[in-house]
């Protein structure tokens, strides 16, 4: 099994993430934003992106994002793709999940500087 590893900077404090790449699919910061951005991970005819909500630029929610357990992350991603993107959940090792995650973590990260 192919695994990625994804260095990551908590609270000053650097980590190294493993992650297995189980689908063979690619997965990275890069692709999560495309994926917060585009109406393509809610459902047909959706107009909406998370973005659409969340702002890249408000403080409020990189704080609610660096206070959330990578499974309460989970549970939130896949609720507004249901609810609010009329999508599909995605299973915890999707590579798509995996990249919105890093993206989220990133912008989390990113009010610290």
């Amino acid at each position: 099994m192919k695994k990625i590893i994804v260095p990551l900077v908590v609270l000053g404090i650097a980590t190294i993430l493993v992650i297995p790449n189980v689908s063979g699919r690619r997965f990275s910061r890069q692709w999560g934003e495309q994926l917060y951005d585009s109406p393509s991970i809610g459902g047909q005819g959706n107009d909406r992106s998370c973005r659409s909500c969340h702002s890249k630029n408000d403080p409020k929610f990189h704080q609610a994002i660096l206070n959330r357990s990578k499974e309460e992350l989970i549970e939130i991603i896949n609720r507004c793709i249901q609810v609010h993107l009329k999508g599909k959940p995605l299973p915890e090792k999707a590579p798509e999940l995996i990249s919105i995650r890093l993206y989220l973590n990133f912008l989390g990260t990113s009010s610290l500087d």
